[in-house]
């Protein structure tokens, strides 16, 4: 079993990709530490779509696995989970978005996570023109 992040702690990931956890979709190791961050269009917000999620459950009312979504820019943290879910929708409300897996060394590891990111038109994004200026159609 590989004991690395495909993608993590490298340069920013721009525009749309998919990111998994170590090892999907078989078992990801002990004492993962793993970090993305991607970008897209400054007048875009990212989207994230979580295909698959299964990460160690809650012990003693804590996640010792976890999968968190959040960003700099707005720091608001999106999604935090362990467990399982289903299909999940992530909108941050941000061009930016920071992206952190931890598995702890004594978790009992699971299949890990799947997702995809992409750039989503933000909703507050205006064009703004000066009174000024005219268009012109040419016929």
């Amino acid at each position: 079993m590989t004991r690395s992040c495909p993608g993590s702690n490298s340069p920013v990931l721009y525009d749309h990709g998919y990111i998994s956890s170590p090892n999907y979709p078989e078992k990801y190791f002990r004492g993962a530490n793993c970090r993305w961050t991607v970008a897209v269009r400054r007048w875009q917000t990212v989207r994230i779509t979580l295909f698959d999620f299964e990460l160690d459950v809650k012990r003693s009312g804590l996640c010792h696995d976890y999968l968190e979504v959040s960003s700099s820019q707005t720091t608001t943290t999106y999604f935090g989970e362990c467990g399982a879910t289903g299909k999940q929708i992530i909108e941050v409300q941000s061009s930016i978005a920071n992206i952190n897996f931890v598995a702890a060394e004594t978790s009992s590891t699971q299949r890990g996570f799947f997702l995809y990111y992409e750039g989503n038109r933000s909703q507050s994004y205006r064009v703004l023109c000066p009174a000024s200026v005219y268009v012109v159609h040419a016929q």
